[in-house]
């Protein structure tokens, strides 16, 4: 064969070799683009319908919240932090009380009341030092769930007299507002913890009443007026009015690796007037409105309260032998949190 003969052919085996490199990667383009379309027609659609499935099962699943609570013991840790607004809006005074509670919960059908210890409380007022109240700490008392006012007058069963004549670590006794908000620690905690965190034994409605995400209820006690007498803390003729109180089923949640029900609370806007003595025969009278509003947490397991963190705002007024003398917007940011199996005490 002559040299311009196999040039052409060796030319020619070239052309052949480069074309069927050619054919064997538009081969695997295809065969890359086609599974990138079963990817995108097939899997995808089947991997998303599955997810919406699974979505629409966690969302239209019921729950019931109707099952009785752990009978394990309850540690508890609540701040709340009060906040007095000036009339320009600036921080007139901060307060925080700090409350740690330790509750040894009572079968239900025995009849028998939880008995809750109070193992540390504190106060503390701008950049004043902290201080204890030490007849509080160490006190134990017993708590009827499902009790509005029992018959001596007291919300929530709470006992008056233990907030009367308050003396702190120092020596100083607190002033009637600041005793009337040491019982008010126990009375908030009780409202979130056993009101609306708990099922309402005696059939009235409550949190058993939600079933899935979206339920919501009205309490149906919430136009009765409460009495705010605390003793020689606050006088006869304080009430109460409530707002229009809900509690909606918004979710689930996982607080330290337990499974909860998130619960949005409503207090609608509720209403007071309060009446405490700043000298003999002297009377301080505030009105005001209030609202508050948060999220709480309940285990699903143990159907204890998890976590809770409220809002609540006040706007009041306050006058002395009718002249006004204050007009003051107050909100408290109240926060619950749980401690596993540990002393509270310092």
């Amino acid at each position: 064969m002559k040299n311009e003969e196999l040039f052409l052919f060796d030319k020619a085996l070239e052309m052949l070799r480069q074309s069927v490199k050619n054919q064997e990667k538009k081969i695997r383009w295809m065969k890359v683009f086609f599974d990138l379309k079963i990817i995108v027609m097939v899997i995808i659609p089947m991997v998303m319908g599955v997810q919406a499935v699974g979505q629409e099962k966690i969302l239209s699943q019921l729950y019931d919240l109707s099952k009785d609570r752990s009978l394990e013991p309850q540690y508890y840790h609540m701040d709340v932090e009060i906040i007095t607004r000036a009339s320009d809006g600036s921080r007139a005074k901060v307060e925080t009380y700090s409350t740690h509670l330790i509750g040894k919960p009572a079968n239900l059908t025995s009849g028998k009341a939880d008995n809750w210890t109070c193992s540390r409380f504190t106060i503390k007022i701008d950049e004043n030092p902290e201080v204890t109240i030490p007849s509080i700490e160490g006190w134990s008392y017993n708590f009827n769930r499902g009790v509005g006012i029992d018959e001596y007058g007291q919300v929530l069963g709470i006992p008056h007299a233990k907030f009367e004549s308050l003396i702190d670590s120092q020596g100083k006794k607190l002033d009637a507002l600041a005793a009337y908000q040491v019982y008010n620690q126990f009375v908030q905690f009780h409202a979130y913890v056993d009101h609306f965190a708990a099922a309402n034994q005696d059939g009235g409605k409550s949190i058993q009443d939600l079933k899935g995400i979206g339920d919501k209820i009205v309490f149906d006690d919430y136009s009765e007026d409460l009495p705010l007498t605390v003793g020689l803390v606050i006088q006869d003729g304080s009430i109460y009015r409530p707002g229009m109180e809900m509690l909606e089923f918004k979710g689930l949640s996982v607080i330290d690796s337990k499974s909860c029900v998130l619960l949005g609370v409503d207090g609608g806007e509720g209403s007071y007037s309060m009446i405490m003595e700043v000298m003999p025969n002297t009377n301080a009278i505030t009105v005001g409105g209030t609202r508050y509003f948060g999220d709480i947490y309940v285990d699903l397991e143990s159907m204890w309260l998890k976590k809770a963190e409220i809002i609540v705002v006040d706007v009041t007024e306050t006058s002395i032998g009718g002249n006004v003398v204050a007009n003051t917007t107050i909100e408290s940011r109240v926060k619950i949190t749980t401690a596993e199996n540990i002393s509270m005490t310092k």
